[in-house]
Order: C-alpha cells, then structure tokens, then sequence
C-alpha cells in the first residue's frame, strides 16, 4: 500500500511539473472500512449518509475548490464527468502528462449507468489504462468554471452501485469554483 502510495505521489509531482500556472489537486478513491469514496483534502464523498442524486450537488459530494488554470489529478477509479458532452473543451480539457500521454474520454455506454442519470447522453467517462499501467490517472485543466455551475462527477466503479449490494457510500464529488478567485 505504502509503495503504491510513492508511485501515485511521484507520478503526480511528474504530472504537476508541467503546470506553469495554477494549482494542483490530487482527487482520490480512498479504500475505508466500509467503502470506497472519493477523499481530497482530508474531505471525503458521502460523509452525511444521505442518498445521493445524480445531477444535483450536494453534503455527500466531496467539494473541490478550483480556480481556473488548476490542474486536477483523479486517481484510483475511472471518472464520470455528468455533464461532460457540455463540458469538454469549454469548462474543462484533458491535460497531458510530462511524457506526452493523455487519458481517454467517451460516452457512457454502460446500461446500468446510463439509466441512473437524467441526461446521460451528456455523461462522458474516463477510458482504463492499458493493463499494468499501474492505477487509473486522469488529468484535467480546469478552463472556464463559474460560480454556481459545478463540474459533477461520479466513479465509474462504484457509484452505481445499488444500495442493495452493501454500498453505502457512493464516490460523487463537484469541482467548485473558488470564492476567492476572480
């Protein structure tokens, strides 16, 4: 654990290098007790145990504080994005590794995701890594975030899974713009 923890932190450091402007955050799947969810900043998804919704910000998202220019690292599960089609290239860009890589983004085609959000033909979600590429990167450059309009995003591994199976904490999180920013 503590060896993958190095990789991740070193990989990042080497992702982040690139960034002449902005801040970097790193958003990560955490493995708890009970569950798996997003943690950032010592904050972590689905703190309050109210049932999230898909589309709507919310207590059980976990809250990243962006200004435009920040660079966003998620690890540890494929990503999301709810509102990608709208999103891409305009709010938010995939952004390039040091050694010229870029994750992939595309539709959401999964059945059981689609029909948990209200617009899911503007869903878009993080490709795999090839195997043994180590854990799940994706980079974004935050672009052109406003106040009041959230990038939402979800797991692709774990928020939708029903209730039913044990899982009482879903992986959903927002990147807020920050209040301090211009």
């Amino acid at each position: 654990m503590m060896r993958q923890h190095l990789s991740v932190s070193a990989l990042a450091c080497v992702a982040f290098s690139v960034a002449a402007k902005g801040d970097e955050h790193i958003v990560s799947g955490d493995q708890g007790a009970v569950s798996i969810r997003w943690t950032y900043g010592g904050q972590r998804s689905m703190v309050t145990g109210e049932e999230a919704k898909a589309g709507i910000d919310g207590p059980w998202r976990v809250h990243v504080r962006v200004k435009n220019g920040d660079l966003v690292l998620f690890t540890d599960s494929t990503v999301v994005f709810e509102n990608g089609l709208d999103e891409q290239n305009k709010v938010w860009e995939v952004s390039e590794f040091l050694n010229g890589t870029k994750g992939k983004v595309g539709p959401l085609t999964d059945l059981l995701h689609k029909s948990f959000y209200l617009n899911p033909g503007k869903a878009m979600v993080t490709a795999e890594p090839p195997l043994g590429a180590g854990q799940p990167m994706f980079l974004i450059r935050v672009k052109n975030l406003k106040a009041g309009q959230p990038v939402l995003f979800a797991s692709g591994k774990v928020s939708h899974v029903p209730k039913a199976h044990g899982n009482k904490h879903f992986m959903f999180g927002a990147l807020v713009l920050d209040p301090e920013s211009k």
